[in-house]
Formats: C-alpha cells, structure tokens, sequence
C-alpha cells in the first residue's frame, strides 16, 4: 500500500510539473492553471499528511505486532523452559532412584561382603585358638616326653584308656602286683591255657629322636641306630625277667609301646 501512494504521488508530482511547464508557456491559461496547481498542493499535502499518517499507523501497528510476537515469543520459550525444567527433573529423579538402587545394592553387597570376612576372621580367631592350644600341647607333649618317669605314666595312661575301652572291668588289672613283689602296669586274665598276660609299657624316645636326626653327623645317626635296638632289646629282657612267672603267668608277655612311630619303626626294621 505504501509503494501504491508513493507511486500516485509521484504522478501527481509530474501531473503538478508538466501544468507549470504549460502555464509558463501558454499565458492565457496562467489563472487556471495556478488555480489547480494549488489544488495539486492542498491535495498533495494532504495525501502527505495521510500518509504521515498511514506510517503512524503503520509503526503502531507493527509495534503492537511487534509485542504480540515479543509475548508469544516469550510464552514459547517459558514453555519450552519449563518443558525443559519438566523433563530435567523427570531425569533426575530417574537418575536419582537409579543412584539410590544402586547405592542401596552396593551397601547390601559391601555388607554381606563384611560379614563374610568377620565370619572368616572368626574362623580364622578360633582356628588360632586352636593353634594356640595346640601348640601348648605338643610343648607340653614334648616337655612330658622329655621325662622317663613322666614317658612312663603317659604310657600307663594310653594303655589304660585301650583296655577299659576294650575289656570288662573283671578282665583285666591296672598296676597289678605279682608274687615275685613286682607291680606291671596290666595283667590281662585271658581263659586257659593262656592264663594270665603281663603288659608292661615301655617308651624308648631318645635313641629313636637321634636316629630320625637328619642335623646329626652320620656316625652319630648309626650309633643312635645301634643304641635303639640295643633299648628295645633291654625292655625285652627286662619284661620277660620280671613279669614271666612259672604258674602265675602266661609263658610269654606284652611290651605296649604308645607311640605309633616307634612301633612301626621296630615292626618294620627291628622284627
């Protein structure tokens, strides 16, 4: 509309021009002329007043446009922002949950985890304990062993605990005293013809620890070997002079040796 007006008054502006040019030239025709160029003036000055006008308009109606556009701008982008703020917090709080899953998980794992291990350390503490007790035992087996006198009442001990386990109590005798006034440390009342069985304890340690030394030179290895057989032959001997008796006791007698090794070392080597 505005190229519309500027183009009419464009061709007023020429119209105005060529009827001044025609004034000019043709002299009878000056009044009229001058007549209707001021009517071309008033109209231009008009149409410029109606477009001054129009523009007026124009701004008005562009700034009103202008701040329609500016609020609608304004409400899509708060929309979009709280869309934006919607769908954040909905991340969040999904984020949020799957941290706290996760987190609670952990825990559970990092717990049962430190159960596991207290139960293991537990263990382990009794198991020490064990150790422990044991270790005092075999120090104290082995201060026990250093001893004939005590070697001896340890003897008499496992021989006891074996035949009350295996025996009635009518059947045997602990410590028994025979006629000759020797006390053997179990008599056995078996039926005839095998009578009375004399079981005596013997416990020949020291040799055998030598002989099983392998810090000790060669020669004393075989010496210790040659006094372990000459041990065992003495507690024969003495066994079968002191608790073999004519008509009081079975023609042969029982050494009992408590301790497995050295048994098995005289049954494999010393037969």
């Amino acid at each position: 509309m505005l190229n519309f007006i500027l183009i009419l008054l464009f061709i007023l502006c020429s119209l105005a021009a060529y009827l001044l040019w025609r004034t000019q030239t043709h002299s009878p025709e000056k009044l009229m002329l001058k007549t209707l160029e001021e009517k071309h003036i008033k109209m231009i000055e008009s149409m410029n007043d109606s477009l001054n006008k129009l523009t007026d308009r124009l701004n008005l109606t562009l700034a009103e446009q202008g701040k329609i556009q500016g609020e609608i701008v304004r409400d899509t982008m708060d929309n979009a922002t709280n869309q934006l703020k919607n769908l954040l917090n909905m991340r969040l709080q999904d984020i949020d949950s799957k941290v706290k899953e996760s987190l609670e998980e952990g825990f559970k794992k990092t717990n049962d985890t430190f159960d596991r291990v207290m139960k293991q350390l537990s263990t382990i503490d009794e198991a020490q304990k064990k150790i422990d007790g044991l270790t005092t035992n075999i120090v104290s087996f082995q201060e026990l062993l250093g001893d004939k006198k005590s070697r001896g009442a340890f003897g008499e001990v496992q021989l006891e605990s074996l035949v009350r386990n295996a025996l009635p109590p009518d059947a045997f005798s602990m410590q028994h005293t025979l006629s000759n006034g020797n006390r053997v440390d179990c008599v056995l009342f078996l039926p005839e013809p095998t009578g009375s069985v004399a079981i005596d304890s013997k416990f020949p340690l020291e040799s055998y620890r030598k002989m099983l030394d392998s810090n000790l030179p060669t020669d004393e290895i075989k010496n210790a070997q040659k006094q372990f057989k000459l041990d065992i032959k003495k507690h024969i001997h003495d066994i079968a002079s002191k608790y073999i008796i004519s008509n009081e006791t079975s023609d042969g007698a029982v050494m009992f040796i408590p301790a497995e090794a050295v048994f098995a070392e005289i049954h494999a080597y010393h037969s």
